[in-house]
């Protein structure tokens, strides 16, 4: 006989069926889950490789961009400290004398 005949002659009464059809189901859900996390397992360590060299890479970026503006700021506080210092240099601050309305501070001193 051949198997399609076997097959023809078979008969399973529902409760069978049911039982098969578990058992497969149970079967390809094991093996899928194992997949599943095979998979999963293999592509996680390249996941974080790839995020830390990415970080890294942002972290390097933001230091140089930080340790820049550092000698910026420092730049602008000595031009900013020396241009202070020059005006300064013809400035007399004079106290005592009263100060009166629409005065002539170059007749005064």
């Amino acid at each position: 006989m051949q198997n399609s005949q076997i097959i023809n002659q078979i008969q399973l009464s529902e409760a069978d069926l049911e039982c098969i059809s578990q058992k497969i189901h149970a079967l390809f859900k094991s093996d899928l889950e194992d997949m599943v996390r095979s998979v999963v397992q293999a592509f996680i360590p390249q996941v974080i490789t790839g995020i830390n060299a990415s970080l890294n890479d942002r972290i390097e970026s933001l230091t140089q961009e930080n340790k820049h503006l550092k000698n910026q700021v420092a730049e602008l506080l000595c031009q900013a400290d020396r241009a202070e210092q020059y005006s300064r240099r013809n400035c007399l601050r004079i106290t005592g004398i009263p100060e009166a309305r629409d005065e002539d501070t170059q007749w005064r001193i």
